[in-house]
This record gives structure tokens, sequence and C-alpha cells, in this order.
């Protein structure tokens, strides 16, 4: 019964959302509509999931894409159960990671009017909606830059938790890929060519590197020996 107890919101969540509209027989959308709605949902055309819910789930090909092709190849010196030392390659590049987040957690949270003008963009409108965005933005973002500098700090690592910066990077790139084209995003092109071109760069370097890191990782046996270890400068 305790292992049911971390699935317990997933159970729950669906009735509370659906709760209002299956109770209150006056409501319009009472009835088999809301189901309706929620299937034209997905076909919205000029939703906030950039173009359509349809169209983003295209996109998530590549992270996706790139979180089974780890699982797939998970076997060997590649399993997820082995660990892997904390090489320079793979320390540097956690470590920039870490500080491109709390730039933007910093950026979102203390000076987002700096920011703007950094990446080229009108001031965020001061708005209840904006402010819980732009916060919940900060958090992930400085949640994501202190997992980076903890692993940097480890001699060694589980292989599969160094698969969330790489899985990251990889739905970052995807993320600027989108945003440079008007048929992905609401309303046409949003995001300025300084922040597609810069992060967009910084997040496709992070990947190729880590993709590197992945198939070059030292890895450590339970006798504290290394496998195929390598020298790096």
């Amino acid at each position: 019964m305790t292992k049911l107890l971390p699935w317990l919101p997933l159970c729950v969540l669906p009735p509370l959302l659906i709760y209002e509209q299956i109770t209150n027989k006056e409501d319009p959308a009472f009835g088999p509509k809301w189901r309706q709605s929620i299937v034209d949902a997905f076909m919205e055309p000029y939703d906030a999931h950039g173009g359509s819910i349809l169209a983003c789930l295209a996109h998530l090909v590549f992270p996706s894409g790139t979180a089974i092709a780890l699982y797939l190849t998970a076997s060997g010196r590649y399993a997820m159960d082995t660990s892997v030392k904390v090489q320079a390659v793979l320390k540097r590049t956690l470590r920039l990671h870490a500080a491109v987040f709390l730039f933007y957690s910093l950026g979102f949270e203390f000076a987002p009017f700096v920011l703007c003008k950094l990446v080229g963009v009108d001031f965020l409108p001061s708005t209840a909606s904006i402010f819980v965005i732009k916060t919940a933005l900060a958090d992930m973002f400085f949640v994501g830059a202190v997992l980076c500098v903890l692993m940097s700090l480890q001699e060694t690592l589980p292989r599969w938790a160094t698969w969330v910066p790489f899985i990251q990077a990889s739905y970052n790139v995807m993320n600027d890929y989108r945003w440079s084209f008007d048929t992905s995003v609401p309303g046409g092109i949003a995001v300025p060519y300084r922040l597609r071109y810069l992060d967009g760069a910084i997040f496709l370097s992070l990947f190729t590197t880590y993709t590197y890191a992945h198939f070059n990782a030292v890895v450590v046996t339970s006798s504290n020996s290394a496998i195929g270890e390598k020298k790096w400068s």
C-alpha cells in the first residue's frame, strides 16, 4: 500500500479538475461537452503550446528521442546502475550549465528588466500571471543550477544521473529550434534573435559535450578501479 502513496496525487487530480463540470448540471459544459472541449484543445491552432498540442508533441520527438535512446542503450558499460568518474570535460560542462541556469534564475527573480534588455525584448508586463510564471521559472532554473553544481563536485556519479542535464540540454535545443519559426510560435516569432542564437549556441554546445562525455566516460567498478580510463588535459 505504501508503494502507491507517491502516485496518490495523480489519482486525486483528475476528479478535482472535472468536479465542477460533473456536479453542476446548470453549467453549459456539463455532460460530455467538456470531453469534446479537451479534444478540441488538442487541435486548437494558436494555443500556448506553439501551434497546437499536436505540434508540441511533434517537437518533443527530439528530447524524448534522446531519453529513449539512452534507455535502449543502457547496457554493459552504459548501464544505468554503473558509476562513472566526473572527469574534467563533464565537470566543466556541468558548471557552465549551472552558470547559465543561475543567470536565468537571478534574471527572472531580481532583474527581469535587465534580462529583457540583454536579449532584446520589451519589459515584461507587471501582471499576476507573468509574476507567477517568472518566479516559477526562477525556481526551476535555480534548482537546475544547484543540481549541476553538486554533480560537478562529485568524484563519481551514477550513470543515470548524468542523463538529467543531457536530456535537459536536448530539450533546450528543441526549444531554440521551434522559437525560430513563425508557424510554431503563436502570433509569430516572439523570441528575439539574440536570445535564440545565444541560447541555442550554448545549449547545442552543452548537448554536444554531454554526448561526448557520455560515450567517453570512465566506468568505475565496485573495487574503485576504472574501466577504459583516459587522461584529460
